[in-house]
């Protein structure tokens, strides 16, 4: 069966042996953003250690296990709010003319509409907008591309959010030529670095990203007693940076006392008309603590993030 320019590949449960079968050697709308460099989950580091298969599948985390269970909930809500009905299990997609571009998209009605949960609000602007974070309009525009875009009936991608403080709402993402192409490009390169047969591929360099960090741990799991001499552009860079992070904790926590005595008993710190910090409530009967809130979004496109 193909809708637009895309193939349907078949429906399994998220982790089969199936599914895996399904996304190997591809990118997929949660991948995209890995490649581009900007995804808070992935860096292309650990991606293509992952799609090398030199360490594990990433492991479910807790947002991931709320966003899987409030996802038909959320979808429910959509169909209530626009009255009508969606194929919540549309399964795995992939593009007629690139194989490797796959699509597992929430639901099929109208439009595709991706279910999204988030705890808080930070990084979403105004309902009704594409003031989304980069990382999912980089999912929704892979998406869209994937199917063949505008030409073929995919121009938009419903974005619905369960937020954990304000609870729902929904955004929109149109389909951008030049942010698709800009994708396909990186996504291509990528996959031409990655280990083929007898040729090793193309590491991509370390970066800061946490998971990164975390793959090289689990790449070494084993350790032997011995000493290693490492030379100065290894060493010194990083205890230059252990030297710099204990001067801007110190800065931070006298930055934040001074502001935190300024503020009394406010809730909200605000300079310059934007807020930037916010006392919460302590667990347990302990007092409040301050956390800094950053700007909403202003609907970043692809091409600017990465």
């Amino acid at each position: 069966m193909t809708l637009g320019t895309a193939e349907h590949v078949g429906t399994f449960d998220a982790g089969s042996p199936e599914w895996h079968a399904a996304r190997a050697n591809t990118i997929t709308g949660s991948r995209i953003a890995a490649v581009m460099g900007f995804s808070p989950w992935e860096s292309r580091f650990s991606l293509w250690h992952r799609m090398a298969g030199m360490v594990a599948d990433e492991v479910e985390n807790d947002l991931m296990r709320w966003g899987k269970l409030l996802e038909p909930v959320i979808l429910g809500e959509y169909a209530r709010e626009h009255d009508l009905s969606l194929n919540t299990r549309p399964g795995t997609w992939r593009n007629t003319a690139r194989a490797w571009q796959v699509a597992n998209v929430d639901a099929l009605g109208p439009r595709i509409v991706e279910a999204k949960y988030s705890p808080m609000n930070d990084g979403w602007g105004e309902p009704g907008t594409d003031q989304i974070p980069v990382y999912y309009r980089a999912q929704c525009l892979w998406y869209l591309d994937t199917f063949g875009g505008p030409a073929q009936g995919f121009e938009r991608v419903d974005v619905a959010v369960f937020f954990g403080v304000t609870g729902y709402a929904e955004y929109h993402v149109d389909y951008s030529a030049d942010e698709c192409r800009l994708m396909r490009n990186e996504a291509r390169a990528f996959l031409e670095t990655l280990p083929k047969g007898q040729n090793p591929g193309v590491r991509p360099d370390i970066d800061a990203h946490s998971s990164t960090y975390a793959v090289l741990r689990e790449l070494h799991p084993e350790i032997d007693d011995e000493a290693i001499e490492v030379p100065d552009d290894v060493a010194v860079p990083y205890l230059d940076a252990i030297a710099a992070l204990k001067s801007a904790t110190e800065e931070r926590e006298r930055t934040a006392g001074v502001l935190l005595d300024a503020m009394g008993s406010a809730r909200r710190a605000v300079h310059n008309g934007q807020q930037i910090a916010m006392r919460i409530p302590g667990r347990d009967g302990k007092p409040p603590y301050l956390k800094h809130t950053p700007k909403k979004a202003t609907g970043q496109k692809v091409s600017a993030a990465a």
